[in-house]
């Protein structure tokens, strides 16, 4: 529409969602589509093996899709390293829910390169 020059009518919707945030919003919307068993069954909003099927189900007008580095985000449990060389580190949080975590890189290959 806004390449149309029309006005729409709302603001266009992104959203991404942590792991275990997915797997609640999953349950209470019914969405009962497949994850990806390579990756633990987990959500990853950034690509790597999510099959959109909740993002589609919350009628999001863009879908978040990245491919290499981005899709570092929730590779594993725990710290860890990913294939560029970047560490990450799992973040808890608490919610009135249970626990969530998230991922924050921690460091990257050149952090010693002068």
């Amino acid at each position: 529409m806004a390449l149309a020059r029309e006005e729409p009518d709302r603001c266009p919707m992104q959203i991404s969602f942590t792991p275990e945030f997915a797997q609640r919003l999953r349950g209470d919307l019914g969405v009962r589509g497949r994850l990806d068993l390579a990756r633990g069954g987990e959500h990853n909003p950034h690509g790597g093996g999510n099959t959109y099927e909740l993002e589609r189900a919350l009628g999001e007008d863009m879908l978040l899709v990245s491919v290499s580095w981005a899709n570092s985000y929730y590779q594993q449990s725990g710290d860890y390293m990913d294939e560029w060389g970047i560490s990450w580190k799992s973040i808890e949080y608490q919610t009135p829910y249970g626990i969530g975590h998230y991922t924050e890189p921690t460091g990257h290959p050149l952090a010693e390169d002068h």
